[in-house]
């Protein structure tokens, strides 16, 4: 085979491609996938669908299980909290005993009510 025939076979294979090749937004778009679907990636790669669904499931599962750890620690800090602060309801007499004792808790709550 000479040069020449080389280089017309090779001219015919781009035009072939360049007629009936498509662009990624020319291809058919699907709203739903098979795990036998493939997706392509650069550098002449391939991935299944349900590889690259297991990686994004696992990283979204991580994100969320990261999340409900934060949200519980925030509710155990903010019971915390709460516990901490009683509540005394007492006359304004015994109120004020507590006072001159020295004894008022600034954690506590205190309800004066009339006797």
């Amino acid at each position: 085979m000479t040069e020449n025939e080389k280089q017309e076979i090779v001219a015919e294979v781009l035009a072939s491609l360049k007629t009936n090749g498509r662009t990624i937004m020319q291809l058919t778009p699907v709203t739903t996938m098979t795990s036998g679907d493939y997706i392509e990636l650069n550098g002449g790669r391939r991935v299944e669908y349900s590889v690259l669904y297991n990686q994004l499931y696992g990283a979204a599962e991580t994100v969320i299980e990261a999340d409900k750890a934060e949200m519980w620690t925030a509710i155990n800090t903010l019971q915390a909290t709460v516990d901490d602060f009683a509540e005394v309801y007492c006359t304004e007499e015994e109120y004020n005993a507590m006072i001159d004792a020295g004894t008022i808790d600034p954690n506590t709550k205190y309800f004066i009510y009339e006797s």
